[in-house]
């Protein structure tokens, strides 16, 4: 069962990246593939189950739980989307210039833990920093790896 729901279903806290990234090494890029996060990645890929899909509604009541407490006064906004949106889109591009900018304007700005309109969702906050001729070059050069890999061996570091 741990392959198809690699995570505890009951938790008390929002996860912390070194949490997350456990077991990962810069200097062995594909060791992201045994990480916490990689392999909750890879269990939302596989045929979906009535026992599965019971424990990951568990494991999200308790986030969501962990989550209202952290946002207790803030102002949030959401950005929601799939892990299918390509890096290379213009849809992408809005989503991190739109997240950079709620970011500069000092609205949280959250989003789920996957690829496509969730990772440039984070993106955005991450660099909003940045000019936007700068945050486009980030997007230029992540175009070029337009696709979430499924497989850790084409996972390029």
């Amino acid at each position: 069962m741990e392959d198809q729901f690699p995570l505890l279903p009951f938790r008390g806290s929002l996860y912390r990246p070194d949490e997350l990234f456990a077991g990962f090494s810069v200097d062995e890029p594909l060791s992201y593939g045994a990480t916490p996060d990689f392999r909750a990645y890879r269990s939302t890929r596989l045929e979906p189950s009535r026992e599965v899909g019971m424990l990951r509604a568990l494991h999200d009541q308790s986030i969501t739980e962990a989550r209202d407490a952290l946002l207790v006064g803030e102002r949030v906004v959401a950005v929601m989307g799939g892990h299918a949106l390509p890096r290379s889109t213009e849809a992408y591009r809005s989503v991190a210039h739109l997240s950079a900018e709620l970011t500069r304007q000092g609205y949280l700005v959250c989003s789920g833990g996957g690829p496509g309109a969730m990772e440039a969702t984070h993106l955005g906050a991450l660099l909003y920093r940045a000019t936007p001729e700068d945050l486009d070059r980030a997007l230029d050069d992540l175009g070029e790896h337009a696709e979430f890999p499924e497989e850790m061996d084409t996972v390029v570091a």
